[in-house]
């Protein structure tokens, strides 16, 4: 090969090698830092060990992790919970009935209030869709002379 020829190789390979080598580097830095971590978590745990103060430990190596600002479940809080489960035992009884008694609506009613909470996070909406389900058999059942 010419020396020339040696030359636009390299050329055209330099742009290349240069990526490679800020990954290379970038790879380096990630594992120093991981490395640090490592030597801190180590540090603190002989700290504990040893009779030292956990408070001071955990803000030594920045602090505690935080802490989700959602609620039980997703964002659900207790009394969406609380209610969530309540129209679930109503939509058991619900179900049970439309099985015993040939009643679709009752049964569809019944699956619905089992399982909707499963997408609906907001309370209020929990109660209003837990209470529009629930009555829904009623209502339906006024009208017609039929049972349920």
């Amino acid at each position: 090969m010419s020396d020339q020829h040696l030359e636009n190789t390299l050329g055209q390979m330099s742009p290349e090698l240069g990526k490679e080598l800020q990954g290379l580097e970038a790879l380096q830095n990630k594992m120093s830092q991981h490395s640090q971590s490592q030597d801190a978590a180590i540090q603190a745990m002989q700290q504990l060990q040893s009779g030292g103060d956990p408070g001071a430990t955990v803000a030594q190596m920045g602090g505690a992790p935080e802490m989700s600002s959602g609620g039980l479940i997703g964002d659900m809080d207790g009394v969406g919970l609380s209610a969530a489960l309540f129209f679930s035992i109503v939509g058991i009884a619900w179900f049970r009935y439309g099985k015993n008694a040939p009643s679709m609506l009752a049964l569809i009613c019944g699956v619905a209030l089992m399982l909707y909470s499963y997408w609906v996070q907001d309370t209020v909406w929990i109660v209003v869709v837990g209470l529009g389900l629930s009555f829904l058999p009623f209502l339906t059942a006024r009208g017609s002379s039929s049972r349920f």
